[in-house]
């Protein structure tokens, strides 16, 4: 494959990589010059309809997602004779597992900045309805800039298409990264890549995976029955960082975030507020689901209690039978070995913090749930179970934990700096909704826009949306003026030349001179944005003559170069492609040069001479 052109313009130049279904080459777009990536099915199965199917379904896939900037870019998708490819963005760099092998554990900034790079790919891919379902650092490419780049969509599944399901049943992923709904091949949603996002986390900052063993069996039990080792014992991590990993890595796909935007608007809160304390361990149900489930819960713990009172009794006679035989102190180590419980402290008007220190000092799993009341910010209103009551080492209580009243006044964020805009809305006890960056003269960096407006009276849950300023440039005309002088203004406004694109001309007054541009005249645009230009270029060859060329493709396909010789013997080339439908090919070519009279044009295939025919140019 290495030197082949496939479809007469991508020309292979080397292997990037090998997958189960599919080969990647770095190749070099011979009509833009643009190196890329080639992504050929293997040829076993270019004739096997699932996996013509599941190959096109990537494509779709890739066609739906690939206009984020942290999603690698599908340029084409095409077949050459019984090649099928696609044609992705190159991305010249290191994947993060790289990274990670180089670096070992990465600083905690940094792993949050690339988490949330991955987070906005995700935010976007789970908008088009596309799970990913292969999160793992494998697939996350950083260029040269440090961008994170999602790639390889092989698996992904399109939750509003019927016929993109979980590939014969089978369950798909990574086992070091998949989800406990995969490790079971149950249905999967948003919140599995999130579960895989969070080892992916864990591992940054750990430098190694959260759950590892000898089998893939044994790898993906781990996800279904172990909890990891507490981060806070491998990593200097912040309180509010652990307790984002550990939302993010429940068991139960209700409990961890429903979606991309949450799981960065914690991230972005834990590096403001490292003490954390706001992360919400609430299963995502409505509040009759809440209300019954903590019915159904009490309901238990008093079946519990009546089974302990039994076996306490029936223990109590044993033991007593026990100590009368001199087993006494034997049946005392077994009976504080196998039934380990402790009393349910009080917790009620405790402060948050607080409470949750104390119940995870008495050795329970604390899992907080909030409502609004007139009881100030962070006061303990219900706890579950009562205070006094046994509950074995271990085992999760619940807290509810008071929100404040739900009537907030909105801030005033203009001119601020985006993270003194966020820390201003968290301040104020409102969730932060989404910061973009927009056109605008405001300084750059500072916000210019917010919704809702400020003084706005707004109850908990209103999210307010941040629009910060990238800058305002003003496009300059720069049609008629030499391409020299165009780029000079352009980089002088601080701009970037594009792509420069000749256009043949007939008048030699038009040479070098831009005729268009992209974006148009007087247009508003960022700083750096890239002005695409296309200059007039005089060609002197004003002789020409059509001639019609006729030649016998082979089934691998032909190489086909036409050459016109000019008086003095050069050699000057017309025409050159890579023809790939078997048989018979006839087409037409124009001959052009600055020469007229009787010449001579040769034809080649695959480089080997086969004629020269004489033709007049005029």
């Amino acid at each position: 494959m290495i030197g082949r052109v496939l479809a007469g313009r991508y020309r292979i130049e080397s292997l990037i990589g090998k997958g189960g279904m599919a080969i990647v080459y770095r190749a070099e777009d011979l009509r833009t010059h643009r190196i890329v990536a080639v992504k050929v099915l293997r040829e076993e199965y270019s004739t096997d309809e699932e996996f013509l199917r599941r190959f096109d379904r990537e494509a779709q896939v890739y066609a739906k997602t690939s206009s984020h900037p942290n999603i690698v870019s599908m340029l084409d998708l095409g077949t050459d004779g019984r090649v099928h490819f696609l044609v992705m963005e190159y991305v010249n760099g290191k994947t993060l597992k790289e990274i990670i092998r180089e670096y070992g554990k990465l600083r905690p900034d940094w792993a949050v900045h690339l988490t949330l790079q991955i987070l906005a790919a995700l935010s976007h891919a789970h908008q088009q309805h596309v799970i990913h379902r292969d999160i793992k650092p494998q697939n996350m490419l950083l260029d040269e800039d440090g961008r994170i780049k999602v790639g390889d969509f092989g698996i992904a599944k399109m939750t509003d298409s019927a016929t993109m399901t979980i590939a014969d049943g089978n369950v798909m992923g990574s086992v070091h990264y998949f989800s406990p709904e995969q490790a079971k091949g149950l249905p999967v949603s948003a919140t599995s890549d999130l579960y895989s996002v969070g080892v992916m986390l864990y591992e940054m900052l750990c430098g190694h995976v959260p759950f590892d063993g000898d089998t893939p069996v044994s790898v993906a039990m781990k996800h279904l029955t172990e909890l990891p080792k507490p981060i806070s014992q491998e990593a200097n991590v912040s309180p509010a960082l652990e307790q984002v990993l550990a939302k993010a890595l429940c068991k139960q796909a209700d409990q961890r975030y429903q979606t991309a935007e949450a799981m960065a608007r914690d991230l972005r809160r834990a590096m403001r507020h490292p003490e954390g304390g706001f992360v919400n361990m609430r299963p995502a149900a409505d509040a009759g689901e809440q209300t019954r489930r903590h019915h159904r819960m009490k309901q238990q713990l008093r079946q519990n209690m009546r089974r302990r009172k039994v076996l306490t009794a029936v223990l109590t006679s044993l033991l007593s039978l026990a100590l009368l035989t001199g087993l006494g102190y034997t049946a005392m180590v077994i009976y504080d070995r196998t039934f380990r419980h402790v009393s349910m402290p009080n917790v009620m008007g405790l402060d948050e913090a607080n409470a949750v220190d104390i119940l995870g000092r008495t050795g329970v799993l604390p899992i907080v749930s909030r409502r609004y009341s007139e009881s100030p910010a962070g006061t303990v209103l219900e706890q579950t179970p009562d205070s006094g009551t046994s509950v074995p080492r271990g085992e999760s209580v619940y807290i509810t934990v008071s929100n404040g009243t739900d009537i907030l006044i909105v801030p005033n964020l203009m001119g601020m700096t985006a993270e003194e805009a966020e820390y201003a809305v968290g301040q104020a006890g409102l969730p932060v909704g989404d910061v973009t960056v927009g056109i605008s003269e405001a300084m750059i960096g500072t916000v210019f826009a917010q919704d809702p407006p400020a003084d706005t009276v707004a109850d908990r849950d209103t999210v307010v949306d941040i629009r910060v300023s990238g800058g305002l440039v003003i496009i300059p005309d720069l049609t008629g003026r030499r391409l020299e002088e165009s780029e000079t203004e352009l980089q002088g406004l601080g701009l970037s030349v594009g792509s420069v694109t000749p256009q043949a001309v007939d008048n030699a007054a038009q040479d070098g001179i831009v005729l268009s541009q992209t974006p148009g005249k007087f247009e508003r645009v960022f700083p750096q944005t890239a002005v695409d230009l296309v200059v007039g270029q005089f060609d002197n060859r004003k002789y020409s003559a059509t001639v019609a060329i006729s030649v016998t493709v082979p089934q691998d396909g032909a190489h086909v170069r036409v050459t016109l010789v000019e008086p003095g013997g050069a050699e000057v080339e017309q025409y050159a492609a890579m023809l790939t439908q078997p048989g018979e090919n006839a087409f037409s070519i124009e001959l052009r040069s600055e020469y007229e009279g009787r010449m001579a044009y040769r034809l080649y295939i695959d480089e080997r001479f086969i004629s020269e025919t004489e033709v007049t140019l005029k």
